[in-house]
């Protein structure tokens, strides 16, 4: 009788060890994390209209699991995250910082998941960082929004400098995105990059950057004059892993009554924001 019950328990133990490892797959398995970072210009297009059921139109075409908008009024949220939750069929969380107190201009998180917790610091030079801390298949990432100064390169450091210190106090993983207003050559962006990967330049060298034929892949590729929106996560995350990265075409070749030109290629149609869109496409693991 001992055979029989070897073999049965042999049986078992094969059963047990398959339903483990099935589980532990589960577990492991990577989780795709879509970012998105869009200066909307208030909403307005290159032809000078402010229209937010188009600017909910194509975030909904991105299709994002996590947002950072800058130039977006507190007075507008209400109607933009209801045009959102209509097209996509779901609930968007929301968190807005405004630029400095007195304004109603600021930083907008749009995101699919809900926020365990959110912060804000007021940056020097009238500006402001949002952040949201998110729970993405059991993995915290902790998303940042800013949008830096446009005139000085030298207060844009000192920007990146606080930006950096405020973001130290999170744990990883950490995902900064927005406007920086500096190329990604400059002595800011450089500041960046010592403790922060730059999506577009990573997936660049793995060769899955994307963008269109009158906005070709390179260091510069447009997201208005030159390449000044960035999506940055941090070199000590053991979870993010990037796949690719997207500028994508957002004009409307058959609108061509553009009256906000930029003296690029880009003014052919109409877009939605003088700024093109950054996306950024990561598993979680």
């Amino acid at each position: 009788m001992r055979r029989p019950l070897c073999s049965l328990l042999a049986i078992i133990l094969v059963f047990v060890t398959i339903a483990t490892w099935t589980q532990r797959s589960s577990a492991w398995s990577d989780i795709p994390l879509r970012v998105l970072s869009w200066n909307i210009d208030f909403g307005k297009g290159t032809d000078a209209a402010a229209n937010y059921d188009r600017t909910a139109t194509w975030i909904a075409n991105i299709n994002p699991d996590v947002v950072a908008l800058c130039e977006m009024p507190s007075e507008q949220i209400s109607l933009l995250v209801s045009l959102l939750n209509q097209k996509t069929g779901r609930t968007w969380n929301w968190y807005h910082v405004v630029k400095y107190p007195g304004v109603s201009e600021g930083n907008l998180i749009l995101s699919k998941y809900s926020f365990a917790s959110t912060s804000s610091r007021y940056l020097s030079y009238n500006r402001s960082v949002a952040q949201a801390t998110l729970n993405v298949g059991g993995r915290t990432i902790n998303f940042f929004a800013t949008h830096l100064d446009p005139d000085s390169s030298g207060v844009r450091y000192t920007q990146v400098g606080e930006l950096l210190s405020f973001m130290g106090n999170f744990s990883e993983s950490r995902i900064v995105a927005g406007d920086f207003n500096a190329g990604p050559d400059t002595s800011e962006a450089i500041q960046m990059t010592g403790t922060f990967y730059d999506s577009w330049m990573q997936a660049m060298n793995m060769g899955t950057a994307s963008a269109y034929p009158d906005n070709p892949v390179f260091a510069q590729t447009r997201t208005r004059r030159g390449r000044i929106d960035y999506i940055f996560y941090s070199r000590s995350s053991g979870n993010l892993f990037l796949q690719s990265t997207q500028i994508p075409d957002v004009r409307n070749l058959s609108q061509t009554n553009v009256v906000i030109y930029l003296g690029t290629l880009d003014d052919k149609g109409v877009r939605p924001s003088d700024h093109n869109p950054t996306i950024a496409v990561f598993d979680v693991r």
